[in-house]
């Protein structure tokens, strides 16, 4: 895909950021705190202002009561924004003071930071400012946001965080753009430069993104929109009824036979604006997006109201996870989840991770290569697939929710057309679709690459590399005992593959051979 000339980056000069003494965010964060903080405080004191409002007599406490917490909230504001600091001790460990009641000293060592990356909303773009989330091991969300840096001192402190130092600017020698940093300084990038190793990888365009908006889920925001205008027509019910009331009797009853075409109306109205919201959130979540491998890195940039910026060290990534559904492989599509290593209990759910929507085949046999040149469909690689009794129970979970209203309908109403319909279209879809949910299962391997696959109607491949797997687990239940299967559980630190109701010897003899790979590799996992 061509890149776009307005997402290539300008190279800018060093600047010298001196962390060795204990800064505060610029000032214009003032703005950014009291508006998170009056966000809060209407959230926790809404049910109460809503119980106020219906009391009688009640409007001077109201104001009284809104004019106090908003001068708490004021002076709690500036409070927390001066007694927020950061610095750097050791060269190594950043070190940050917080707290207005409760004072906290926080201590990050560089070593324990897994991501830093770069926000920016509305309202932060309109103070000029930039916000550095970061993620350290064994937390299951952001340790610590710094929210109110401007741009050149956030990119700045991104380097500096970075878990590889590669990303440091070195400055040329003789060269004017640079000057000796004090001791406790660091020399870095005032803002992202293009090294001679940035390759941009991927760019959506606007054409992509009509593309992207056209294939999500239409259903659902069309539903949304459904429950948004139901709710607002309840409050204009009474009004529409009066008025058709006072109608002549020819005209109700004309209304009323026309009536069922709004039915249909309705259902292509709702359609087009499932669709249209689909296509705004699309426009809005990835506007821009641009992905680059820059040296040993993954950066992502997106968003058009919040522009966030990631980046992930290969050498990091644990687990590459695309997915397409029957809508978006009707347009040739696909998107990838690029996850991260998390030292976390909570990885399954909470794992750092890129999305990176409206891949083609070639752009995913490009990001592919980066991490591996083997094709899985090679003669070396071996087909794992599950026992037959897994066929069965695909096709006993299909059948049974269509099954169940049934045997109730016959038994409240007899034997009604509508029962009989459910039993004799749902039960031939359920003996089909548990034989393509059984066939889409398999699993790839040839002992140093692992690709899952699952799913007919919403697809899923996985690839992981056992040397990285923390843990691996053989588990079964009573009726997998009996039938002689397993699920072997593949735990990485960016979350758990399985491989369902395979052969038991088949899972045993993997697990063997992925521990003795992770036991004989030698080099960096994570």
């Amino acid at each position: 895909m061509r890149w776009p000339k307005s997402c290539v980056r300008p190279s800018t000069t060093a600047s010298v950021i001196d962390l060795s003494t204990p800064q505060r965010q610029h000032i214009a964060g003032l703005v950014i705190f009291l508006a998170l903080n009056i966000g809060r405080t209407i959230r926790a004191f809404l049910p109460i202002l809503i119980a106020l409002t219906v009391a009688e007599n009640t409007r001077l406490a109201i104001a009284a009561g809104s004019i106090a917490l908003g001068v708490l909230v004021v002076v709690f504001t500036v409070l927390e924004f001066l007694r927020f600091r950061y610095h750097v001790e050791k060269d190594n460990v950043l070190v940050v003071t917080r707290g207005v009641i409760r004072r906290e000293r926080l201590e990050i060592p560089f070593s324990r930071i897994q991501a830093v990356h770069l926000t920016r909303s509305v309202l932060q773009r309109l103070m000029g400012l930039t916000g550095v989330s970061i993620d350290t091991a064994g937390s299951a969300e952001s340790e610590l946001q710094i929210r109110a840096l401007r741009s050149a001192e956030a990119h700045a402190l991104r380097q500096l965080l970075s878990p590889h130092p590669s990303h440091i600017a070195q400055p040329e020698a003789g060269s004017t753009a640079t000057r000796t940093p004090a001791p406790g300084s660091s020399v870095l990038s005032a803002s992202p430069t293009e090294a001679a190793s940035d390759r941009p990888l991927f760019a959506l365009s606007s054409r992509d993104l009509l593309r992207i908006g056209l294939t999500m889920n239409h259903f659902r925001n069309g539903m949304i929109a459904f429950g948004g205008v139901v709710g607002l027509g309840g409050q204009v019910t009474d009004l529409i009824v009066g008025r058709i009331e006072a109608l002549p009797a020819w005209q109700v009853t004309l209304f009323g036979l026309l009536s069922g075409l709004l039915w249909f109306a309705g259902i292509f109205f709702f359609a087009g604006l499932g669709i249209f919201i689909s296509m705004l959130l699309a426009w809005v979540q990835f506007h821009g997006l641009r992905l680059t491998l820059a040296g040993d890195r993954l950066e992502l940039a997106s968003g058009l109201l919040k522009r966030n910026e990631f980046a992930i060290l290969l050498r990091k990534v644990q687990i590459l996870r695309w997915r397409s559904s029957w809508l978006q492989r009707a347009f040739g599509l696909e998107s990838l989840s690029i996850l991260q290593a998390r030292a976390s209990s909570e990885a399954d759910e909470k794992a750092v991770k890129m999305v990176v929507p409206g891949l083609r085949p070639a752009d995913t046999r490009a990001l592919l290569a980066i991490f591996t040149d083997i094709d899985p469909s090679s003669a070396g690689f071996r087909e794992i697939r599950p026992i037959p009794f897994h066929l069965w129970l695909m096709r006993f979970a299909y059948a049974l929710p269509l099954a169940l209203p049934a045997l109730a309908l016959l038994t409240l109403a007899g034997w009604t057309i509508l029962p009989l319909l459910l039993l004799g279209a749902g039960l031939p879809f359920a003996w089909h679709a548990g034989r393509w949910a059984h066939e889409a299962r398999m699993v790839r391997t040839d002992g140093h690459v692992v690709w899952v696959y699952e799913g007919w109607w919403n697809q899923t491949r996985s690839f992981l590399q056992p040397h990285q797997l923390q843990r691996i687990s053989v588990t079964q239940h009573f009726l997998q005992s009996r039938r002689g299967s397993a699920h072997l559980h593949l735990h990485t630190a960016a979350g758990t593959s399985t491989l369902r109701h395979i052969d038991a010897q088949t899972a045993h003899a993997l697990a063997d051979e992925f521990l003795a790979r992770v036991e004989t590799h030698r080099g960096p996992w994570m």
